[in-house]
């Protein structure tokens, strides 16, 4: 993993943390696949993956999937946040490789982010993981123009 890819964002993840741990670290790296502005690989809600070249999202996603069964793998040893936060993120990364289709992918973790949200809606990280995931769904389409209502497939 790159030094500091995503602490700035997950503090409580970094593995600079006091009792920084491998799942901790292994979660950073699935997450800089998820949300944007973190030298991010992967999905995010200027890039989204139906705008991604075969091979770069190849890339990405095999990365994202493998760190995420690492992180899962380590559970037992993190925060209830954490946890939750890391079993999510087989939602978002459900396999290693890419299929036609991976927007369906995004519903899902925004279900599974929900979930998570609802079980630590204190967790700050966790709440803006859920926004982004809210916010990938529909990227760039969130307001009907005509109406001022929210776009057809956004959560109001």
């Amino acid at each position: 993993m790159t030094a500091g890819l995503g602490q700035g964002y997950f503090p409580a993840l970094s593995s600079r943390a006091p009792g920084g741990h491998p799942a901790r670290r292994a979660a950073v790296v699935a997450l800089t696949a998820t949300i944007s502005g973190c030298a991010a690989v992967g999905p995010n809600y200027n890039f989204p993956w139906e705008l991604q070249d075969p091979g770069g999202k190849a890339t990405a996603l095999a990365r994202a999937y493998d760190s995420t069964r690492e992180a899962l793998a380590l559970t037992g040893r993190v925060s209830a946040p954490e946890r939750a936060l890391i079993e999510a993120l087989p939602a978002r990364y459900p396999r290693r490789d890419p299929i036609d289709d991976q927007r369906p992918w995004n519903d899902a973790f925004a279900d599974a982010m929900r979930f998570a949200h609802k079980a630590h809606s204190d967790d700050l990280d966790l709440r803006s993981i859920f926004a982004e995931a809210i916010l990938n769904r529909t990227p760039w389409r969130m307001w009907d123009l005509r109406t001022g209502e929210p776009a057809a497939g956004a959560e109001p």
